[in-house]
């Protein structure tokens, strides 16, 4: 049996190689998994257990639908033919196929909402994953479908719901127009003053949920401002709807912000392996658009760079533990001014993925509970936030629920 570590590197091994394995197929949507090229042999695991462990530490940072083209792009012929890696790419083809398809029937909403939408002269803006769905997509022949429905975009990317950013004064409205679709936001109320988005919006099926974004954190002050990201979008018509995809360089300042300030990750220490992937992709496809000063501007204070930096350093070390160069990415750590104390960070949040669960479930309740208490005393929209969910017993359930669900994940994780 591997050690938690081994099997941690071997997870992080195949993230890289779906990284590149996913981006020459975006490159190129008429290449199928099997006609990428090959590059260093991969290595994959000994055993079935093994797999069995690297499909759950995967699937705990949600990057489980991008393995499957990282064996075929990166494993040789003989290793990918014994018995208990053929099971696991079996596995992980269906997991690959069933992801697009879900992806695709995301596209066909999203498409649909904002065509609704568009009716009341509202253009929404695509936040986070769904901005992959509307990078170009095709057919396995290359040809692009008629029906947005059977198309099978970003089937790398699992995304639990689309998060979209419209004017503030518009939302009551954009509200309407969604629940005449069908959507509805099961049992929670709205704090316009201390959300940041609509309570979710559940389709009539289940399946899909919406978002509707005023602005895209608690913090209003906080950067990328809703106008500066709508002003800065690429407007996209797909099938007769209108939306804003956001620069790549909002993309980066949103997936960092998002991860190190909102999820508080910096603070915990926390790596989710799926930021890591999202930062390769946007950085494979944008090259040329990206520069870190440009994506730092975005963070206003001294202690909001240094988190940022520290993300970037930690993607910068899981890039260099790859064993085949070819794989790495360009990097300039002196223009994003990486500090000494951002590399600790990176060093100390990437081992973390390999303590036992004990350690890090002890780590996670420790660096909450100093959180907390430390908001309550500093912060007044936090102690204001707080109380209010003292009064109202539905939203003190609910986020029990959140952050019960949030811990079980990250101790899988």
């Amino acid at each position: 049996m591997r050690t938690r570590a081994a099997l941690v590197a071997a997870t992080m091994d195949l993230a890289r190689a779906a990284t590149a394995a996913t981006a020459t197929a975006t490159a190129d949507p008429r290449h199928a998994a099997a006609d990428l090229p090959k590059r260093a042999a991969l290595p994959l695991p000994d055993s079935e257990a093994a797999w069995r462990q690297i499909i759950a530490i995967a699937s705990a940072h949600l990057i489980l639908p991008a393995l499957h083209q990282a064996i075929i792009a990166g494993a040789d012929d003989s290793t990918i033919s014994r018995p208990q890696n053929r099971d696991a790419l079996d596995f992980l083809s269906e997991i690959h196929a069933a992801n697009g398809a879900r992806n695709g029937r995301l596209r066909a909403s999203l498409i649909a909402t904002a065509a609704a939408l568009n009716k009341a002269g509202i253009i929404p803006l695509v936040l986070k994953g769904g901005a992959f769905l509307l990078d170009p997509v095709a057919t396995r022949t290359g040809g692009a479908p008629q029906n947005p429905a059977s198309m099978r975009p970003a089937p790398w990317r699992f995304m639990s719901d689309l998060d979209l950013l419209l004017p503030e004064h518009r939302l009551a409205e954009a509200v309407r127009v969604v629940n005449e679709a069908g959507f509805t936001a099961p049992g929670d109320s709205y704090d316009p003053q201390g959300d940041a988005h609509y309570p979710p919006l559940v389709s009539p099926c289940g399946e899909i949920v919406i978002e509707l974004h005023s602005r895209i954190f608690t913090d209003k002050s906080a950067k990328p401002c809703p106008d500066t990201l709508i002003g800065n979008a690429k407007l996209i018509s797909l099938a007769g709807a209108k939306l804003h995809q956001p620069s790549p360089i909002e993309r980066i300042a949103h997936l960092i912000g998002h991860a190190q300030l909102h999820n508080g990750f910096y603070r915990k220490k926390r790596i989710l392996l799926r930021d890591l992937v999202d930062l390769s992709m946007l950085l494979r496809n944008h090259q040329q658009a990206i520069s870190w000063p440009d994506i730092l501007q975005n963070f206003i204070t001294t202690a909001e760079r240094e988190a940022a930096c520290a993300f970037i350093a930690a993607w910068q070390l899981w890039q260099q533990q790859g064993a085949s160069h070819h794989d790495r990415q360009p990097y300039d750590g002196d223009a994003a001014k990486i500090s000494r104390e951002s590399s600790q960070w990176a060093v100390q949040a990437l081992a973390r993925l390999s303590w036992p669960q004990w350690r890090r479930g002890a780590a996670a309740m420790a660096n909450r509970l100093a959180w907390d208490l430390k908001s309550l005393g500093s912060q007044p929209e936090h102690r204001r936030r707080a109380l209010a969910t003292l009064r109202n017993p539905a939203k003190l359930r609910l986020n029990l629920a959140r952050r019960y669900a949030k811990l079980r994940q990250m101790l899988w994780a």
